[in-house]
């Protein structure tokens, strides 16, 4: 990531990518608070709301029967196909990076 280039010009857009958007949120949190990223989910979040085994960072185990699995649809595919000429799309949106 911190090689990457930006998609836009800085300042121009805003973008969101859902792999790496909690990787630089996680890094800030542990970076300024000097704690693991799930100590603080758990301090703040967990154990304040009684939701613990609800929610965490990574797969624990014992827990993996209650994990969804994520596919796509083949309606889904074909509008992705649909994309593949649009360069003016940045490139987390190009097939070959989704598929």
């Amino acid at each position: 990531m911190a090689t990457s280039a930006p998609e836009t010009e800085p300042g121009q857009s805003q973008l969101y990518h859902c792999l790496a958007f909690g990787w630089l949120c996680g890094g800030i949190i542990e970076h300024a608070s000097g704690k693991k990223f799930q100590e603080v989910l758990e301090e703040a979040f967990i154990y304040p709301l009684n939701i613990e085994g609800e929610l965490y960072i990574g797969i624990p185990a014992g827990v993996e029967s209650r994990l969804a699995t994520l596919s796509v649809h083949r309606d889904d595919l074909s509008k992705l196909s649909q994309l593949s000429n649009r360069t003016d799309l940045p490139s987390t949106f190009q097939v070959d990076s989704i598929l």
